[in-house]
């Protein structure tokens, strides 16, 4: 199509369907590409079957494309930001977002604000976002920042009030629970764990009593269980003093957030009840 080059190439351009009257409006930005750009990138879309218009697409392949018009509504100036003020004046115009007048998703020129989503959709969009590698990197990037870093008592608060009586799924629980005891515990390695003790119950057995153990196991169990008569991180064990140096340690290290008392215990050598007793506050009992 041969144009006077005087005449701008770029502007307000729609689609018109011949048969219902509904149209579709759309800007061209970009100078030297202009409305012939955007038609052939159309006209290859609607082929191919990967015009971004879903709308506009699926009634094209309804009617056909001969009943389809393209029409130069307004030529502008190569400026994006004029440009859109006049693609929303015309698709204010012709009601081109509304579904009985128009093909247009957005209600907003160049903007996806204002699109309804059904439940059904903003659930898909979420698993996507969730498992894509970007948010991935972002929130690793996000731990590796803020990991170690030490929270002001308000924010703790606030923190502590968001989460009080807010019922954690299955999967954060297992995550918490292996961040706390130091474990590298796997979703799959609980899941299965928590599997076979429903299987037991459901044979009228109990899950974690009364099973028989060879020799051998028992020997290992009680080889393991020696000076730990609860057999978990340091408890059971006789209460220790400390040094005043070992003291500081223990209360330095649980405000970093990054150790729980189980694990302190079994680093100090001492019970559980000691290392409270340390964090509470109390101290001369406890120092040797």
């Amino acid at each position: 199509m041969d144009e006077d080059k005087n005449v701008f190439d770029t502007g307000v351009y729609c689609w018109k369907n011949l048969v219902n009257g509904k149209v579709y409006v759309g800007g061209a930005y970009k100078a030297g590409k202009g409305f012939a750009g955007r038609r052939r990138e159309y006209l290859r879309g609607f082929a191919r079957g990967t015009c971004h218009n879903i709308h506009l697409l699926q009634s094209v392949q309804k009617y056909g494309l001969d009943k389809f018009e393209w029409v130069v509504i307004e030529r502008c100036t190569p400026d994006k930001e004029f440009i859109r003020i006049r693609e929303q004046f015309w698709i204010d115009h012709y009601h081109a977002s509304d579904r009985r007048f128009g093909y247009n998703i957005c209600p907003r020129a160049g903007s996806p604000s204002g699109v309804p989503f059904t439940e059904a959709r903003r659930a898909r969009m979420s698993i996507i976002m969730k498992n894509s590698d970007a948010a991935q990197r972002q929130r690793s990037l996000l731990a590796k920042f803020n990991r170690g870093k030490p929270l002001s008592a308000e924010h703790k608060e606030k923190i502590s009030d968001s989460q009080r009586g807010v019922t954690k799924r299955l999967e954060t629980r297992i995550k918490m629970r292996a961040a706390k005891l130091g474990t590298t515990q796997s979703l799959a390695h609980a899941t299965k764990s928590r599997a076979q003790v429903k299987r037991v119950a459901s044979l009228g057995g109990k899950a974690l009593t009364g099973q028989i153990h060879s020799k051998t196991r028992k020997e290992v169990q009680s080889a393991a269980m020696k000076g730990n008569r609860n057999g978990f991180l340091g408890k059971g064990k006789k209460k220790a003093r400390l040094s005043l140096e070992e003291y500081w340690a223990v209360k330095r290290l649980y405000t970093t957030g990054r150790l729980s008392q189980p694990i302190l215990s079994k680093w100090f050598g001492v019970n559980g009840g000691t290392i409270s007793a340390i964090i509470n506050g109390k101290r001369d009992h406890l120092l040797r």
